[in-house]
């Protein structure tokens, strides 16, 4: 008996059983569907609440460029009254103002630069009758023959326009004018005179307006009094009244002036009008910017604020209009983002979950297919192998599978087989050699042995084996079983025996012996040789039956579904089986003998070069001995010049003659590639959409404590993608402080109660910069029920946050000043007839919030009988 003991031999031997393929449950099929109602349902909602939100800041942002233009037109008014402040303080500094000095401090104050759109700057004296000639006497002295003072006739007082500047264009129409002759310039003189104030005119049409671009014209004037004279009373000023100083303004030039370039941007879409007085009617309309082309725009607006405001003792209403009210505009832009970029995430979500539900299916078809064509052709090859095999069971010594030479070299039939342990069948004399290897085998120090022994067949006979026994892996169930291969090697015995001699004694021991003994000898030799001959006969026939075992299995090679090369060192093809004439196209004629690189994408040669190099450098570096399989992907080309892409793996081995060979396998994986590069597509739509829409997409593995991050949640949270590791340390660092706490409340809820994870915290970006972020996200469970992984989104809400501030404070200012000057306000519900009050309208009517419900009725009878009607 010989025994071997640690050979390392690799293999799997079991058979395999092919298990039904379930298929997937009906709502399994759904799921595309329920995902797309579902992230339509969501869409629909963010959609509706960020067009909520967009109006609200809309209506902002539009009462806070009213505001701001409202405060650029008193600003303004308020420096044009000071500049003729500074006019009038020049005739208090003076004794006699010139021409020429009123010309000089014009010039200093800059006005065209410092306040455009202004007419100009000038004096208009107050000429009493009886000084009426010497004026004139004076004014024409100064090189103006044809002065006269207009319009002519007589009366008590007059006014006359001396000094105007700039002194030219449509200025030079002005001089000499009396503003007491028209009524509404009158009104202003007076009140500037009487209120030692600036007064501003009504709408007037100005004396400089010629026939062609005539616009609304208002007048600003500031009374001078005469030095040394009272001006305490009303009386005292019309008494010591000297003249006014005054600007003209053409209203469009004077508003466009006030507004830069920038403002001009900003207030595009924005719709201004200015009444002089409450009045808004077209006689009063002073001015108007961006007039729309038609009535139907302003019909259409979007938000109108009405105010009136003092300017210089003069009331003006100020409109203001939204007439960009296309969906187009730019707030609108990111409703538009949030509805596109959550329609294209549910498409893409649903076409991508459709096509990996059609992968699976078509993989799960494709692998049953394979793995019952495959069983056919192992069970094949189990049954009709050279040798004899059998699965049996490591510790109960039971047999699984036999095929039928094992149970002839066992002398049993296979059903007496599969009732018998294989331990009773062997020798006495080998059993315990046989179990020192099998717990050798089953502590773990080896995968296998192998060994000759002897079984005892059911007619007593005895029949010599070399076996070879491999632990299986991966049993069904995990159960430990081993895969035994047996040859019947009693022939080889019985021939070692004769060549050693050991059934004839020596020759010295035949010379005593009697002829007898010597026929018995000679017969015992005879026999032998009888045996020898049958020995030589069964070895010729067992190398019959090698043979056609051999040929068997080259048709099991032929035929295997995967493509078999034999490829010696300088590429040339030596071996190919019928799948791999099938991938090109080509007989097997006109592929052995070839170079496998005329088979290769001209693209993909260069890679095939580092890999063969690579791998017979590696086998040559390991003296000879095989090492693991290595693989790589490349795209080979049919006869037609149609390429297709390969999955290789190699192996070189040592060839009979010395030579290594490559032994390489070849997949057809162009299937498998297109559906990677569709994935890979989808992927990018789908994270394009998810940048577009500014969300970032996480996950929460709970069980691991890690969190994955795409790299735009790392741009909202301000962290930086290449350092983050995904603890909870590294996550909790940039959560603010005081919102730590609320994150981890918000997890608990979310496992205990299996509700939506949806926390709202701010993060501290590394510039010291404060983010508010809104997190979505939906819990799943293992098979067990208990929490795995938390799916979720998340976006940056801090300009919403900023607005909602802004609201709240503007709402509070609001309250305040309600409060300060007793107003209460109140809204109407037509639809529903009901009143909702602010706490003041309560006070104001004396009535018990709880008393009151809002009902129409209930608020009129707390009036007064005659008021009701």
């Amino acid at each position: 008996m010989t025994v071997m003991r640690n050979v390392g031999v690799a293999g799997n031997g079991t058979i395999p059983n092919l298990s039904p393929v379930k298929n997937s449950p009906l709502w399994h099929r759904h799921i595309p569907w329920i995902v797309l109602v579902a992230g339509l349902l969501l869409t629909a909602t963010a959609t509706l609440y960020m067009r909520a939100s967009v109006e609200d800041v809309a209506r902002l942002e539009f009462n806070a460029h009213c505001n701001e233009i409202r405060n650029i037109i008193a600003n303004r008014m308020d420096d044009h009254a000071r500049i003729l402040h500074s006019g009038a303080a020049l005739f208090y500094a003076s004794d006699v103002v010139t021409r020429k000095e009123w010309h000089d401090f014009i010039e200093s104050q800059k006005i065209q630069k410092q306040l455009p759109g202004i007419q100009g700057a000038g004096f208009s004296l107050l000429i009493p009758r009886a000084e009426l000639p010497r004026h004139l006497q004076e004014i024409r002295s100064e090189g103006f023959p044809e002065y006269t003072v207009r319009p002519e006739g007589d009366r008590e007082v007059y006014s006359s326009i001396i000094y105007l500047e700039p002194f030219s264009g449509r200025n030079l129409r002005a001089f000499g004018y009396d503003m007491l002759t028209e009524s509404v310039r009158r009104q202003a003189l007076e009140q500037a005179r009487d209120t030692d104030a600036a007064a501003l005119s009504g709408k007037v049409v100005l004396v400089q307006e010629a026939d062609k671009e005539i616009q609304a014209g208002t007048l600003m004037f500031v009374p001078v009094y005469r030095k040394g004279m009272p001006t305490d009373s009303v009386e005292q000023r019309r008494a010591a009244i000297y003249g006014w100083v005054y600007s003209p303004y053409r209203m469009t030039d004077l508003i466009n002036g006030m507004f830069t370039e920038a403002n001009l941007v900003r207030a595009k879409g924005l719709h201004l009008q200015i009444f002089d007085g409450v009045m808004l009617s077209p006689e009063r309309l002073l001015y108007e910017c961006h007039p729309p082309r038609d009535q139907k725009r302003l019909a259409e607006a979007r938000f109108t604020l009405q105010s009136t405001e003092d300017f210089a003792g003069h009331r003006w209403t100020l409109r203001f209009t939204q007439i960009g009210g296309s969906v187009m505009m730019a707030e609108y832009i990111r409703i538009w983002l949030v509805l596109l970029g959550g329609l294209c995430i549910s498409s893409l979500l649903f076409f991508l979950i459709g096509a990996m539900q059609n992968i699976r299916d078509k993989a799960q078809r494709m692998a049953e297919a394979l793995l019952r064509e495959s069983e056919g052709r192992f069970k094949k090859l189990f049954f009709e192998a050279p040798v004899g095999i059998a699965l049996i069971d490591s510790h109960t010594g039971r047999i699984h599978e036999v095929n039928p030479l094992f149970a002839k070299i066992a002398g049993r039939t296979m059903k007496e087989m599969e009732e018998i342990d294989w331990m009773s069948i062997t020798h006495p004399e080998d059993v315990q050699a046989h179990l020192e290897n099998m717990a050798l085998m089953n502590a773990g120090k080896t995968n296998g042995f192998q060994m000759e022994k002897r079984y005892r067949r059911r007619d007593g006979t005895v029949v010599w084996i070399h076996m070879t026994v491999v632990k299986e892996k991966g049993g069904e169930g995990g159960a430990s079983r081993h895969f035994c291969m047996v040859e019947d090697i009693s022939a080889r015995k019985r021939a070692e025996e004769i060549f050693r001699g050991e059934t004839v004694r020596s020759p010295e021991d035949l010379k005593d012996l009697s002829s007898e003994e010597m026929r018995r000898v000679l017969h015992e030799l005879r026999v032998h040789q009888i045996e020898l001959e049958t020995q030589n006969e069964e070895l010729r026939l067992s190398q019959e039956e090698r043979d056609a075992s051999r040929a068997r299995f080259f048709d099991f090679y032929d035929l295997a579904p995967v493509g078999y090369l034999t490829i010696s060192e300088q590429g040339l093809i030596l071996e190919a089986n019928f799948t791999v004439c099938t991938l090109l196209g080509l007989v097997r004629g006109k592929i052995v003998g070839r170079l496998i690189t005329r088979f290769i994408l001209k693209n993909d040669q260069d890679s095939y070069y580092r890999y063969n190099k690579h791998l017979f450098e590696t086998h040559s570096a390991s003296s000879g001995r095989a090492g693991e399989p290595q693989a790589c992907e490349l795209r080979m080309v049919k006869s037609d010049g149609t390429a297709f892409w390969v999955h290789l793996e190699a192996l070189v081995l040592d060839a009979a003659d010395g030579a290594p060979v490559c032994r390489v396998v070849i997949n057809d994986i162009t299937e498998r590639k297109r559906a990677e590069e569709a994935l890979a597509l989808i992927r990018k739509k789908l994270e394009l959409a998810l940048q577009a829409s500014q969300m970032g997409v996480w996950q929460f593995n709970i069980v691991e404590n890690k969190r994955i991050f795409d790299n735009q949640t790392c741009h909202l949270l301000g962290i930086d993608p290449a350092t983050f590791g995904g603890t909870a340390e590294e996550f909790f660092a940039e959560v603010h402080p005081d919102d730590r706490e609320s994150i981890k409340a918000s997890l608990k809820k979310t496992m205990e109660q299996n509700v939506l994870y949806e926390p709202e915290y701010r993060v501290v970006w590394p510039d010291g910069r404060v983010h508010h972020v809104t997190a979505r996200g939906e819990l799943i469970r293992d098979d067990k029920g208990n929490p795995n992984v938390i799916n979720g989104i998340v976006w940056d809400v801090t300009k919403s946050k900023r607005e909602e501030e802004a609201l709240r404070e503007v709402n509070d200012r609001l309250a305040l000043a309600a409060r300060a000057g007793g107003v209460g306000i109140w809204d109407y519900e037509v639809i529903h007839n009901k009143l909702i009050w602010d706490d003041q309208m309560y006070r104001l009517y004396g009535i018990q919030k709880d008393q009151f419900g809002g009902a129409y009725a209930a608020w009129t009878a707390g009036l007064h009988p005659e008021d009701r009607q």
